[in-house]
């Protein structure tokens, strides 16, 4: 099996921007290779090492996603630097994806963020609500997910929206997914929200309240297109419903849908719907980095 360590000081990635390897079993996927005896130290040194070049320490920032599950001097760096409001954001980011990989309890650092303490823009923000997403299991995670989805008190469309985007692998459970069924429901919401809570509701599509979601989305000519495909392509799991094949062929006929329908009738679930939909595997038993676009 190739493996891959993400960040030029450990090796080249690839190109996609993730390592592409079968799941193993456990609970996290291998994505960042195999830990090199002693690098942990070093890249934590140039990640604290203020003088440095910055892109330096972004690179070692990234580079640690290797290590942030169960190291404990790595894990410390990157929360530390990632609370540090002198930092620039571009480091504070990549600090904040490699906390996603870390333990749950790293969701106490990336919520401070993401409520926008330590001096945090609201992109900063958005990025830690993103980096969440592996925590939906901790409930301050989903209390605060569930938060922002369901009140504008929260903050802005695309501060909610990064809530949505986080949700995905918590929404088997019934109150997040009603939060994210609602947001994509609510005419009164902004599209692009909207068209995060539905991609978040993808592995959903098995339910009653997601498919009437979806098809409904999809036949509403009102709606941007951009919503629209992602409802299509939301039906793939789908399309061997007699109700949801008939709908698919309808909507052929629309030339801004014709590719999305196509490939909802014909295509398989490969790197480009995992891509759409920030997923973190696609079928058989692939996994990805879904904040290596982010």
């Amino acid at each position: 099996m190739r493996r891959f360590l993400l960040g030029s000081m450990c090796c080249a990635a690839p190109a996609f921007g993730q390592a592409v390897l079968p799941v193993p079993g456990g609970p996290m996927p291998v994505l960042f290779g195999q830990r090199v005896p002693g690098a942990d130290r070093e890249l934590v040194s140039a990640l604290r090492d203020e003088r440095a070049p910055l892109q330096e320490r972004i690179v070692a920032a990234i580079a640690l996603r290797g290590w942030a599950h169960g190291v404990p001097d790595a894990a410390a760096a990157l929360r530390e630097t990632l609370a540090d409001s002198r930092e620039p954001d571009a480091l504070r980011r990549e600090c904040a994806k490699s906390l996603a990989w870390g333990l749950q309890s790293e969701s106490a650092s990336l919520l401070e963020i993401a409520e926008g303490r330590h001096g945090s823009s609201e992109q900063l923000r958005a990025i830690a609500f993103k980096s969440m997403f592996r925590m939906t299991g901790v409930s301050a995670v989903r209390d605060a997910l569930e938060y922002c989805l369901s009140g504008r008190s929260c903050g802005s469309a695309a501060l909610r929206g990064a809530a949505a985007w986080a949700g995905f692998k918590g929404a088997g459970g019934a109150q997040l997914r009603a939060a994210l069924l609602g947001a994509a429901r609510d005419r009164g919401e902004d599209e692009s929200l909207r068209s995060e809570a539905l991609k978040s509701l993808f592995g959903q599509m098995g339910s009653a309240e997601g498919l009437e979601l979806a098809l409904g989305l999809a036949e509403d000519r009102a709606l941007a297109t951009e919503l629209r495909e992602t409802a299509v392509l939301s039906l793939i799991s789908r399309r061997g419903q007699d109700r949801v094949r008939r709908a698919l062929e309808a909507l052929k006929s629309e030339p801004e849908l014709r590719v999305a329908a196509m490939q909802a009738l014909y295509g398989s679930i490969d790197g480009s719907i995992a891509e759409r939909f920030h997923l973190d595997y696609w079928p058989p038993n692939y996994a990805r980095d879904p904040l290596a676009s982010e």
